[in-house]
C-alpha cells in the first residue's frame, strides 16, 4: 500500500492502494502493562458498527424508530478494532460478550483511543448512552 504524501488528481486504483487506517498503541496498565494496538474502523467496519448496536424498529403507522444499546457500545467498538500485529482482529463478534467482562477502565482506555481514530465524536456517544430508549427517524 501507499503511504500518505501523494499529490495529484486520484485514480481507483490510486485510492484502494492507498494506506489510510490510522493504527495507536494504547499502554493498559489493568492488563498488567500490555500494550494493545487499535484500528481505525473501515467504512464497512463502521457499518457493522452501528447495525451491532441498534435496533430499527417500525411502528404500525409506518413511522420508524432506532434504540441504541449504550451498554454494548464501548465494548462492540474495542472488539472491533484490537488487533494484532498483523492487523487481524484480536476478538471475533461472537466473543464480545467476553471481552465486557475485563475491567471497565482499561476498555475505557481502549475506547478513547478507537474512537478518537474512528472519528466517533464523544457528543454521539454520550447522546446514545443518555438516549438509549428510542430516537426517531423521519419517514
Amino acid at each position: 500500500m501507499t503511504d500518505r504524501g501523494q499529490t495529484g488528481i486520484a485514480t481507483r486504483d490510486m485510492i484502494l492502494d492507498f494506506n489510510d487506517l490510522a493504527t495507536s498503541d494504547v499502554a493498559v496498565p489493568e492488563w498488567g502493562g500490555l500494550v494493545v494496538r487499535v484500528r481505525e474502523m473501515t467504512g464497512t467496519e463502521r457499518g457493522d458498527f452501528q447495525a451491532a448496536i441498534s435496533t430499527v424498529t417500525t411502528a404500525p403507522g409506518g413511522s420508524t424508530s432506532v434504540e441504541f444499546d449504550a451498554h454494548k457500545l464501548q465494548v462492540q467498538l474495542c472488539a472491533m478494532t484490537m488487533i494484532d500485529e498483523n492487523g487481524e482482529r484480536l476478538f471475533k463478534n461472537r466473543e464480545v460478550e467476553l471481552l465486557g467482562k475485563k475491567s471497565a477502565k482499561a476498555l475505557q482506555r481502549v475506547f478513547d483511543a478507537s474512537a478518537r481514530l474512528s472519528g466517533i465524536a464523544e457528543d454521539s456517544v454520550e447522546e446514545a448512552a443518555g438516549e438509549s430508549d428510542a430516537a426517531p427517524t423521519s419517514d
